[in-house]
């Protein structure tokens, strides 16, 4: 059996969630608790677009800190990095990429933290 729940208005923070499964008999059980952390900063922090993309791929983000982008392929290999950007949009040429899924990774250029993370795909 597999449940599914999306909550539309979340807190930020350590949110815990949990299941009550009541059978038909009437017993009742509470599933393990799940922890999610919600942070609002990173949530729609990076768009890309168009998507799936050919040849163009526009990347913004929200944020005037210098970034380093990194794209990887869905086996984490490191495919493309783009370093130093300033401002909060680039266009990234991926038509010489195989065509898949990728995954972009925003981190700030001078602390590494990472920013946030997106996922495209190449036709």
């Amino acid at each position: 059996i597999r449940y599914s729940f999306i909550d539309a208005e979340p807190l930020e923070g350590a949110l815990y969630y949990r299941l009550r499964k009541v059978d038909m008999d009437g017993n009742m059980a509470y599933s393990n608790v799940a922890n999610v952390i919600y942070d609002l900063q990173t949530q729609g922090f990076v768009s890309v677009y168009p998507n799936p993309v050919k040849g163009e791929l526009n990347i913004n983000w929200k944020t005037n800190e210098i970034v380093d982008i990194g794209i990887y392929d869905m086996a984490g290999k490191l495919v493309r990095t783009y370093n130093n950007l300033k401002g909060s949009d680039f266009k990234a040429d991926v038509s010489s990429l195989t065509t898949g899924s990728y995954i972009i990774k925003i981190r700030n250029r001078k602390t590494g933290r990472e920013l946030a993370t997106n996922k495209f795909i190449k036709d």
